[in-house]
């Protein structure tokens, strides 16, 4: 059965959420998202969450937030302690199924309350890398490894970071934007070499997403313009560093196959007019090029250099300024694929490309991007 996407809403991404605690700040979102879909919540019946307790610092906190999702009313209610675009797969799933008609998935993060960086940080084996290694410094050692095998540079990978923060000037809701030259994004605060604070999100950053899928009988009888899912492929790879080669993402290689070959896409610089992927460092957008098959291997900073990625370019990547313009860590897949959503839709505002027909979206979770998933959706 064909799954489509029918509305969604994002709040403000902000350091820190003052005016709202965080349940109010979801109920919020999830009743503008049923607005934008021309929905109720009694229409809805599966609800999928994508929060974590570490990162909220709260216990069981989707005992709290389901209700601001209108759990009292819908019963179907799950959690994934994953990145948001996984929940989108599950409720994809629910829909597909013929098992329910509408379902909302809701991503959030509080990180002003507590830093994803630290409960990341335990997250790795406890007998040879815990000591070491947490999100960024783990991202820096693969950067790294990466820049040394195929002579990628720090200017190439800074330009990256230029672009997003400039194309997040269109983005009323991006935390991180603004002109900025090379020089810029190579003498910000270090993080861990090669990674500073211009070339990595923006942190602490909250925030909420929502988007609500519907089957293809409901979508056709309440929304003009539904945008489908044509394509979905996840991945996961070894937990175990020094299992992969961390100069490629192959989770994310398989990942985009799987995706491609469901959606017909043989050739993703002709087929995809836009992608929104999780750029987790600026290196890691050029890594994401490669496993993406927009390039070949080592070739991403010299696609970068001809500017096949601007928004004037073949495959515009990242209008919205993505991750690296600042988006709560566990709604970053959620909001790739809401931006490539609101493209093919027609409602991305300032941020809006031309002829839009087929999206790329793309969502990461784990050290060294060990998760990936991909979507692609349509217009047909």
């Amino acid at each position: 059965m064909k799954v489509a996407i029918i509305g969604s809403a994002q709040t403000q991404y902000v350091s820190a959420q003052k005016d709202l605690n965080l349940y109010h700040v979801i109920f919020r979102t999830v009743s503008e998202a049923l607005k934008d879909a021309n929905i109720c919540i009694s229409d809805v019946n599966a609800i999928v969450q994508c929060n974590n307790d570490y990162f909220d610092g709260v216990a069981i906190n989707n005992m709290w937030t389901a209700e601001a999702c209108g759990g009292a009313i819908v019963q179907d209610e799950t959690r994934v302690e994953s990145d948001g675009i996984f929940g989108a797969v599950l409720a994809a799933a629910k829909v597909g199924s013929g098992l329910k008609d509408i379902a909302i998935v809701m991503a959030s993060s509080n990180s002003s309350s507590v830093s994803p960086y630290y409960p990341m940080a335990l997250a790795t084996d406890p007998f040879y890398t815990r000591s070491f290694l947490n999100e960024i410094t783990a991202l820096a050692l693969q950067a790294r490894l990466y820049a040394e095998k195929y002579g990628i540079s720090e200017e190439q990978a800074a330009m990256v970071a230029v672009k997003n923060k400039k194309n997040a000037l269109n983005n009323p809701l991006a935390l991180s934007k603004g002109e900025f030259c090379v020089d810029d994004i190579l003498y910000g605060k270090p993080m861990a070499i090669p990674l500073t604070q211009m070339n990595t999100p923006p942190e602490p950053c909250d925030g909420t997403c929502v988007l609500v899928l519907a089957s293809e009988e409901k979508a056709k009888a309440v929304c003009d313009n539904p945008v489908w899912i044509n394509g979905i492929g996840y991945n996961s790879a070894s937990h175990i560093l020094g299992a992969r080669d961390l100069t490629q993402i192959e989770s994310c290689r398989a990942a985009a196959g799987k995706a491609y070959r469901q959606a017909g896409i043989t050739d993703p610089v002709k087929q995809i007019d836009v992608a929104e992927i999780s750029d987790v460092s600026a290196f890691h957008e050029l890594m994401l090029y490669e496993a993406l098959g927009f390039c070949d291997a080592g070739r991403a900073g010299a696609f970068m250099d001809e500017g096949k990625t601007q928004v004037s370019g073949d495959i515009p990547v990242n209008p919205s300024g993505g991750i690296l313009s600042g988006t709560p860590f566990m709604a970053r897949g959620l909001a790739r694929l809401t931006e490539a959503y609101l493209q093919l839709a027609g409602k991305a505002g300032q941020r809006q490309l031309p002829g839009c027909e087929v999206a790329l979206a793309h969502g990461t979770l784990g050290l060294c991007l060990q998760n990936n998933c991909v979507m692609v959706l349509g217009k047909n």
